[in-house]
């Protein structure tokens, strides 16, 4: 989303006017909520998942989770003003396509929000009243990256309802690369100036423990898949007619020019390499952050699943795959908060039916406290 924010910013100045004069989007002020009539009721969550993925999270965050225009803008590093101008640009969209004016779509999209929390707020723990001790939002926001979280901290957020439900938004809100993006970063393939710049600041800047824990990982796993890199040789002009005439390589060096006749053998295309990954740490077999006790997890990446359990034989790490080259292979890898690999093994994956692959490890006994980390599966092609 924090790349999307960045998008906004330069097409506002981008298109400003010369003889420009400022208008405050209507989206600054308060609305009060009207129930829309029935058929418009009915037609609300569609037209609204019709909407960009930015301005439908910035409605999401506004309207359903409740966060103010500040807190947003706190939370992404902006200012109120760019979230009140998406939050407008959303109305405009959807009063076109609900034929309203866009005063009465505003309070038609309140009262939707409203609901959309009431029906949240009806399936979990109603949360405290803030205390003084109560976290900031932007502190949350910056913990749940960084996962530096104080022991005083842990303890308020297991004590503390309103700061627990806080911590459940903001792990499910907030921004990371996928993980392709993350593989270009890594091997320095295909990615816009714009998407470097924001993972770089991602993982430089706000110090993304999770997005840092992948690209640690990576890393060694590019040099089992990237090609060796070919060293190609070039001539003097003046040794290629002596060259030419007597096909002796004594002239060839690195030069200049290439020879024209050499043509070097292409290398081999870079195979593909998919990783899931928690999106922040968990606790397994004993009481979690935030006071939850954890006997299984499951990640995905598209079409490449994996889980880990605890069951009889032990805490069993499985993977699912799907049209996928014989001989691939699983990692299955057990990482620390802090980047270490505490466990890390690998099967091959077998094919169980149709296109789809599997494989199964034991990663460690039932009884072993495997504590505090992150859980990744990295599904490797075939070696050579």
């Amino acid at each position: 989303m924090q790349e999307n924010m960045g998008k906004w910013q330069r097409l506002l100045l981008w298109a400003k006017p010369d003889d420009w004069k400022w208008e405050p989007p209507k989206t600054l002020s308060a609305v009060k909520a009207k129930k829309p009539p029935e058929g418009v009721r009915e037609r609300l969550d569609e037209v609204v998942l019709t909407l960009p993925d930015t301005e439908k999270e910035i409605l999401q965050l506004r309207l359903v989770d409740g966060f103010s225009q500040e807190e947003i803008a706190e939370i992404l590093g902006c200012k109120p003003l760019l979230v009140a101008l998406i939050e407008q640009k959303a109305i405009e969209r959807l009063a076109e396509n609900l034929k309203a004016k866009e005063e009465t779509v505003r309070s038609w999209v309140a009262w939707w929000g409203k609901e959309r929390q009431r029906e949240i707020e009806a399936a979990l723990p109603k949360p405290s009243t803030p205390s003084p001790k109560c976290l900031p939002l932007a502190r949350i926001y910056e913990a749940v990256l960084r996962w530096d979280w104080s022991k005083e901290e842990r303890r308020h957020i297991r004590r503390c309802a309103r700061c627990r439900s806080v911590f459940n938004k903001v792990s499910k809100q907030v921004w990371h690369p996928s993980f392709r993006q993350l593989w270009n970063y890594v091997t320095e393939g295909e990615l816009s100036r714009d998407e470097r710049l924001d993972i770089r600041y991602h993982i430089e800047e706000s110090k993304c423990r999770r997005c840092s824990v992948v690209e640690r990982i990576l890393r060694p796993v590019t040099l089992l898949t990237q090609p060796q890199p070919r060293r190609l040789y070039r001539i003097t002009s003046e040794a290629e007619p002596l060259l030419s005439r007597s096909l002796s390589l004594a002239f060839m060096m690195p030069q200049e020019r290439a020879f024209s006749s050499f043509h070097p053998t292409p290398s081999r295309p870079i195979p593909s390499v998919i990783a899931a990954i928690t999106p922040t740490p968990v606790t397994l077999a004993a009481g979690g952050f935030a006071g939850e006790e954890t006997e299984e997890i499951e990640v995905t990446e598209g079409d490449f699943k994996a889980e880990l359990r605890r069951e009889p034989k032990g805490w069993v790490a499985r993977a699912q795959a799907k049209d996928v080259p014989k001989g691939s292979r699983v990692q299955f890898v057990w990482v620390t908060p802090e980047g270490d690999e505490k466990i890390k093994v690998g099967a091959e994956l077998k094919r169980a039916f149709g296109d789809y692959y599997y494989a199964e490890k034991v990663l460690a006994p039932t009884e072993k406290q495997l504590g505090e980390g992150y859980f990744a599966a990295i599904l490797l092609p075939p070696t050579d």
